[in-house]
């Protein structure tokens, strides 16, 4: 509607209730990324946080955005930065590496794909997209403990929380050891621990 401000779109209910606590002015709709229920060229700002690198179909993902957006709108996404430019995914993913049984793991998407430019790039093209900017901003997790980043990884995030989940109770307990001895040897500041986890912040405009 014309009156329309901001509306949100999540698959999960629990994830729209929670939406609905945090921005109780916003209409909140569940649906799917990959086949949005709206009409085509009705929204000037698509915004995505941290969301299409989990979905099974991206390429469809992208596709929906650029067919609801108006022309001369814009696409935003935010991502995480791969394990080889992040140090919090590089310690959690290289503790998988060394110890975990990958192959148990269920099948997922590349969720780094949009961290690496080219990839990105060639992602939104092939959707109608144009990438106009692909930039890492470097926040950070600040821990009382060091074995926090594997609870953190283990209760929010999609793809590491289901790999966890696939291994031996022996192996999950390895990893977190392996984890919490990393975050305590490289990350101690203060009376705590600083982890810092790179984002990559994209924006795209109908091409």
């Amino acid at each position: 509607s014309p009156d329309r401000t901001w509306l949100g779109l999540d698959f999960s209910p629990d994830m729209l209730a929670r939406a609905a606590q945090a921005a109780p002015g916003a209409e909140l709709e569940q649906g799917d990324a990959a086949a949005l229920p709206f009409e085509g060229s009705s929204f000037d700002v698509v915004l995505c946080n941290f969301g299409i690198m989990h979905l099974p179909d991206q390429p469809a993902a992208l596709k929906e955005v650029r067919r609801v957006l108006k022309p001369g709108g814009r696409f935003l996404m935010a991502t995480w930065m791969a394990p080889d430019r992040s140090p919090a995914f590089g310690t959690v993913f290289g503790a998988f590496k060394a110890n975990a049984d990958m192959a148990a793991a269920p099948a997922q998407p590349d969720i780094f794909a949009f961290s690496r430019p080219d990839e990105a790039e060639k992602l939104m093209r092939d959707a109608g997209l144009e990438l106009v900017a692909h930039e890492t901003v470097t926040p950070a997790w600040t821990l009382k403990q060091p074995d926090e980043l594997f609870d953190i990884f283990i209760t929010g995030t999609v793809a590491a929380s289901q790999l966890l989940k696939s291994q031996t109770p022996e192996i999950v307990e390895v990893i977190r050891k392996q984890i919490t001895a990393t975050v305590a040897e490289k990350f101690a500041s203060g009376d705590g621990y600083r982890v810092p986890v790179p984002v990559a912040v994209l924006t795209a405009e109908p091409a």
